[in-house]
């Protein structure tokens, strides 16, 4: 409680503050402080909203005193200084005093609430009532608040009103109350503002003084309707200039949003782009490189870079060019799009596609250059390789005497190179370049299933290969082998079809005589055969003839003849017989192909065991030992398989020295065919003889050293051919032989 006598508040008078003032200003002076705190502590919000609502509550019950006409006595409970009893103090805080206080206590309330537009019409109109009370003071002279009018205020309250209600605005800057009277905004409250302060307090002062001249109204209405116009005018004005700020604010943040965008975009180009993006000033210095051309030149910060340029990365040569290139785009100011071939200092060579734009600043001024390279190093290395292929290409077509065509069925235009012209016989001059004009070329007989083909073709049913005949203009006829493919939008419809021509006429004539020549050979082996078969048998009856008559003469008249007699007579007896095996085998030769069966399903095992009881007599003689592989079921002829094996088993038993002759048959699946052995530990064979072996009655050994005609080999040969197949082997001479021949795997 203040213990003030009545002398000092009758020295101070009005200067002084009365009690429930002071107290409201303390409160809201604290709350204003604690606001400052920042801090999120309950107790401390607590102070903030105890403070700020007392200070409310005392300017509500001052209101009520006013409204209802009646004392609290709030001002008693602060003071024991009875104020009633003194003559030109007011009894209670004014009535704009107690407004003030209650709108900036609610301010307070509701700076952490958000409501920025009511925060701040609280504090302006606050700060008004303080305003137009200090100009009431001004203008109405010191008597004004003695005479106790509600609507006054002390000079000294209005001024700390002001000054609370500026640290209000400034208490947060979510009001954006400050934001009203600095930077860029403050030119809207300027332009407005400004202007009122100047033309509206004279204005009004003189409507004032005209009305109190013509007696219209007394001093003090006059002062009331300038306060109170001046209010309205104010408030009004600003209310309008704070509702312009926020649409400028939200202009600005939405561009700064969208700046931000912009720059997050930029940023992501920059950094994630796999191309080579670079900024230079207008000495085509760098100013900024994104990751992928940092990482071309092996650095890792911008710092490396900034300042330097291509002279300093590449070759002379290629910086030069570039340097050019770029203070070509500065003084045109237009854009260009290169390929650059780029040269390293260590000799490499890299190719890149590039943009050069000139870089503009906000005054649309040159200040550089920026640009994006892309490498088509790997592009440039395949139309390389595709122009040394394309030419190895029409070498090869020339030296071959190929033709090359392109036909666009949509628009019905045919092109030849010059050799299609040689090769259907016409001058580029005589031909029109349309389908049709190559269709007068086509033989009539070929030309209705050639447009049938070319028709499926662009369907896409088949490919196009065709053989057909054509007319040249001397009336002769030529062979034309075609191929072609199609090519096809993305609809999958023909737009172009390319193919290649060339002239088989002579090929077509030698198989025409070859064919003559087969059909000949075909009769001439039929009558072959047959003489053969006639000739052996004929053969044989005179042999056996001879062989009966000189075995009855040593029977009968042996014992008459010497022994010179007789030794020739067995030499006739031996002679006999060799002429009758030779024919006997010649007979087997010439009958492998006109006797033989069909290829069937043929398990090799068990030819190979028929081969082999075949041969009991000798193998058990000499007591050969025979090993063998899994064999496989293949298509063969069965008993020519056996015949095949028979004879390689008996060579390598015969022409085998060792004691124990070793036979082994393998077997070995390998690019769609079986590989069979037949390895022995014989003789062996030169190599100069490989081949010789093979024709029929050729013999490395007389007579008296190994028995046979020498034609066994030679019919394993043919029949092997006969299968589609080929043999042929492997000896070292004295370790023994192996014969290797192939037939075909089965198709699955």
């Amino acid at each position: 409680m203040l213990d003030i006598t009545v002398p000092m508040w009758s020295a101070l008078k009005w200067k002084c503050m009365m009690p429930d003032t002071a107290l409201c200003f303390a409160l809201l002076g604290g709350s204003l402080c604690m606001q400052q705190a920042r801090s999120d502590r309950l107790w401390k919000n607590g102070i903030v909203w105890a403070c700020a609502g007392a200070a409310i509550l005392i300017g509500m019950l001052t209101l009520t005193e006013y409204s209802k006409g009646i004392s609290l006595g709030i001002d008693e409970l602060l003071s024991k200084i009875p104020l009633q009893d003194h003559k030109g103090v007011p009894d209670r805080m004014g009535l704009i005093t107690a407004l003030s206080f209650v709108m900036l206590g609610t301010a307070l309330l509701l700076l952490r609430n958000g409501r920025p537009l009511l925060i701040r019409t609280l504090i302006i109109t606050a700060a008004l009532c303080a305003h137009f009370a200090l100009l009431e003071r001004i203008f109405g002279g010191e008597n004004s608040y003695a005479h106790g009018r509600i609507t006054s205020m002390p000079w000294h309250t209005s001024i700390a009103i002001l000054l609370l209600s500026f640290g209000v605005m400034a208490a947060s800057t979510d009001t954006g109350i400050l934001s009203l009277f600095v930077g860029k905004r403050a030119n809207v409250f300027v332009r407005r503002l400004i202007p009122a302060a100047v033309f509206v307090p004279p204005i009004i002062g003189w409507v004032q003084l005209l009305g109190q001249h013509k007696g219209l109204y007394g001093t003090e209405f006059g002062i009331v309707l300038v306060v109170i116009s001046h209010t309205i005018i104010f408030i009004t004005l600003i209310l309008w200039s704070a509702q312009t700020v926020n649409k400028l604010h939200a202009l600005r943040e939405s561009a700064e949003a969208e700046f931000e965008h912009e720059s997050f975009l930029l940023r992501s180009l920059m950094n994630h782009a796999t191309d080579r993006i670079y900024f230079k000033d207008t000495q085509s210095r760098f100013l900024r490189i994104n990751p992928a051309h940092l990482k071309l030149f092996g650095l890792t910060d911008q710092s490396q870079v900034i300042g330097k340029s291509d002279f300093d990365f590449f070759s002379e040569e290629h910086a030069r060019h570039a340097f050019e290139d770029e203070q070509q785009v500065i003084k045109t100011g237009q854009p260009i799009t290169i390929e650059e071939k780029e040269t390293w200092p260590e000799g490499r060579t890299t190719w890149v596609l590039s943009s050069k734009l000139p870089l503009r600043d906000s005054h649309e001024q040159i200040i550089g250059t920026f640009g994006i390279s892309h490498d088509i190093t790997a592009r440039k290395h395949m139309e390389e390789e595709l122009k040394l292929m394309t030419n190895r290409l029409m070498l090869a077509a020339r030296a071959a005497s190929i033709g090359i065509w392109d036909f666009d069925p949509v628009n019905n235009q045919l092109v030849w190179d010059e050799q299609m012209f040689q090769i259907f016989g016409v001058k580029p001059d005589q031909f029109s370049g349309t389908y049709e004009a190559w269709q007068a070329t086509v033989h009539p007989d070929d030309l209705p299933q050639e447009l049938e083909k070319v028709r499926m073709a662009l369907q896409g049913e088949q490919e196009f290969d065709s053989e057909f005949r054509v007319n040249w203009p001397d009336q002769s006829i030529h062979y034309i082998k075609a191929n072609a493919i199609v090519q096809r939008d993305v609809a999958g419809k023909a737009v172009h079809m390319i193919g290649t021509n060339w002239d088989i006429t002579a090929r077509k004539h030698a198989e025409q005589i070859l064919a003559r020549t087969i059909t000949q050979l075909a009769h001439s082996n039929a009558d072959l055969e047959q003489f053969a078969a006639i000739a052996s048998h004929d053969l044989q009856e005179p042999l056996r003839a001879i062989s009966g008559c000189v075995q009855l003469l040593a029977k009968d008249c042996g014992h008459k003849l010497d022994d010179d007699a007789g030794v020739l007579i067995q030499h006739i007896l031996d002679g006999t017989k060799r002429m009758q095996t030779l024919i006997r085998d010649l007979l087997k030769y010439s009958r492998v192909n006109a006797k033989g069966n069909p290829p069937e399903p043929t398990d090799v095992n068990a030819a190979l065991d028929v081969a082999l009881a075949n041969l009991t007599t000798i193998l058990s003689e000499r007591d050969v030992v025979i090993t063998r592989d899994p064999l496989p079921t293949i298509l063969a002829d069965s008993t020519q398989l056996t015949q095949v094996f028979q004879n390689l088993i008996a060579n390598g038993v015969k022409f085998c020295i060792a004691q124990r002759p070793k036979i082994h048959i393998g077997a070995e699946c390998k690019k769609g065919c079986w590989i069979f052995s037949v390895r022995d530990n014989g003789i062996g064979i030169e190599p100069q003889y490989y081949e010789r072996i093979f024709i029929l009655f050729q013999r490395l050994h007389t007579r008296l050293e190994y028995t046979g005609t020498g034609i066994g080999l030679a019919i394993c040969k043919r029949i092997v051919e006969r299968h589609n197949g080929r043999i042929w082997l492997e000896s070292k001479l004295g370790k023994g032989s192996t014969f290797f021949f192939t037939l075909p795997e089965p198709s699955k």
